[in-house]
Order: structure tokens, then C-alpha cells, then sequence
């Protein structure tokens, strides 16, 4: 079930200020860039959960049922429309992290609101995702991977953010 959430001004300008105390990091293919998105992201989902966010390399949030999140999020142009076979990506390069469960969102690119996709556990997504080399062709849009990484389309996310709580 995909949930949409708007963005106050408050929640950016703490997420802005997020960013500016945050330490630089190299697991990124965006490098800096795509923070503001997955701290917006974070900060929503820790909103409806009701905790806090964990700010740690291997999740980002612990809910209160203790599974360990790992909030994954991109950004999406305003008047798109959201479709059960847009894929969701974990890059290789975070494949590491300890979590148990992915959430996966979409910030608009204007940054009024977004989607919370759906989650999905680590083994579910290892099982079920398609994997793709650095290099490779990607399926349904024949362009060259960049990164190494797992993908999965929307509609096989099964996991809602309610269930969670």
C-alpha cells in the first residue's frame, strides 16, 4: 500500500541542518546530493512510528517491535504518478548494513511531499530482487547499470509502513 506524506517547511529545514552536521560519506553513488532525501524520508517514517531515528551506518531506525530499518529513498518529478513496476534499488555498496527490513520512499523532486512505497525484509529482497552488475543492461530500460545493485519493483513490496508500529 503506498502511503502518500507531505513535507513541511520545518521538516526541511532540520533535515537541511541534518545534513550540515552529518559527516561526509563514500557509500553513496550521489555522494551528498541525495541525502536531503533520504533524511526527509527517515524523518517521516520516524513520525509515524513514533521513535527516533538511530543515525547509524547499518540502519536508521529501530522500531518498536526492534526491527532495524534501513530507509532507502530517490526522488521522483511532482506530476509523476507512482506504478507498481517502478523498481526500488539497494546498491551493492550498502549491501553491507545490518539491518533486518527495507522501507523504501520517493521524495518529489520540489520537495512538498513523497511516497512511502512499502518494505520488504533483507532476505525477501536478496531472494526475490533482481541483481545487477556494474555494467550490465537492465531489463526494462536497456540502460547500462552503473553500480552494482538489487532491484525490485513496487507492486512486490509487501510490507506496509502500519504494520511496523
Amino acid at each position: 500500500m503506498i502511503v502518500p506524506f507531505d513535507i513541511s517547511a520545518d521538516m526541511l529545514d532540520k533535515c537541511r541542518q541534518r545534513i550540515e552536521k552529518s559527516a561526509k560519506y563514500n557509500n553513496s553513488h550521489l555522494k551528498q546530493k541525495g541525502k536531503i532525501w533520504g533524511f526527509l524520508s527517515e524523518e517521516i517514517i520516524s513520525r509515524i512510528l513514533n521513535v527516533d531515528i538511530v543515525d547509524d551506518f547499518n540502519y536508521d531506525i529501530l522500531t518498536p517491535n526492534n526491527v532495524r530499518l534501513e530507509v532507502k529513498a530517490s526522488r521522483i518529478l511532482p506530476d509523476v504518478e507512482i506504478k507498481n513496476y517502478f523498481c526500488c534499488t539497494v546498491y551493492d555498496s550498502s549491501w553491507h548494513q545490518q539491518c533486518d527490513d527495507y522501507i523504501f520512499c520517493r521524495v518529489k523532486k520540489d520537495y512538498t511531499g513523497g511516497y512511502i512505497l512499502g518494505g520488504i525484509s533483507k532476505q525477501d529482497l536478496d531472494n526475490n530482487a533482481i541483481h545487477y552488475e556494474k555494467g550490465s543492461i537492465e531489463g526494462s530500460n536497456k540502460q547500462e547499470v552503473l553500480y552494482g545493485c538489487r532491484k525490485i519493483k513496487i507492486g512486490y513490496l509487501r510490507k506496509n509502513i502500519w504494520e511496523y508500529r
